[in-house]
């Protein structure tokens, strides 16, 4: 069935529309991310201003990642819950739960940033700023991870019953490995748990942002090895029946 030039062309309207908002949203998750990244690398005692002013523009990109993604808050209500779907909703719940402690915490730290501040800070205030950070950026990580984990799937298939394949798994392996050596190095767990230890930022930026990357990738490498080791016991379980 031939379409009339006004169905083309409002065909031709919907993806121009569709291809804005998947760039829209690639620009706005990969500035969120390496904002995010930087900083977690933050210098304690150097640079408060600038450091809530990307703060701010940190929420300012988040609230934007929200709002280019509403569909899947309209889609919340439909369909069934599957382990998968669960995950991902408890996953950037708890993500957006971090995201508004972090906000609070900033504000309740506004007295260190802006004299006219009515707010005094206060050591809990701080701590609970390292905490949420901490969380949010682990949860991110693991959200991401849930994103990339068919894109990792799709690399192991076609390197699969190759030369590349036992090489790329040692390069996943090696990275796994060094993003927990860098995530116990960075004193993350630390700040997680309130305990009162605090990031080692002696390095440079170059450094803490490689750091932090890494600990990004080895979480993205975890979440497609837990879910493919579950996928494999579910077909073990399936063949036994």
């Amino acid at each position: 069935m031939a379409h009339t030039p006004q169905q083309h062309s409002a065909t031709t309207q919907r993806q121009r529309k569709a291809k804005a908002l998947r760039i829209a949203k690639i620009t706005v998750d990969a500035a969120m991310f390496i904002l995010f990244l930087y900083l977690m690398g933050y210098q304690a005692g150097r640079g408060l201003m600038a450091h809530a002013i990307l703060g701010i523009t940190l929420f300012v990109l988040f609230a934007a990642h929200h709002l280019l993604n509403m569909r899947w808050f309209r889609m919340l209500g439909r369909g069934r819950y599957n382990t998968q779907r669960t995950l991902f909703v408890a996953i950037d719940a708890l993500l957006c739960a971090a995201m508004v402690l972090m906000a609070v915490s900033s504000v309740l730290m506004s007295g260190s940033v802006f004299e006219a501040a009515p707010i005094r800070t206060t050591q809990f205030a701080r701590d609970l700023h390292l905490a949420s950070s901490a969380w949010g950026f682990l949860l991110m990580a693991i959200h991401l991870g849930l994103h990339t984990r068919g894109a990792l799937s799709r690399m192991r298939a076609h390197a699969r019953n190759t030369a590349f394949d036992y090489v790329q798994l040692l390069l996943m392996a090696l990275i796994a490995l060094a993003g927990v050596w860098c995530f116990a190095d960075s004193g993350l767990l630390g700040d997680m748990l309130l305990l009162g230890t605090r990031r080692n930022h002696a390095a440079g930026v170059a450094v803490s942002f490689a750091r932090y990357l890494c600990v990004v990738a080895s979480v993205c490498i975890a979440v497609y090895g837990l879910f493919s080791i579950s996928r494999m016991a579910t077909s073990r379980r399936s063949g036994k029946q």
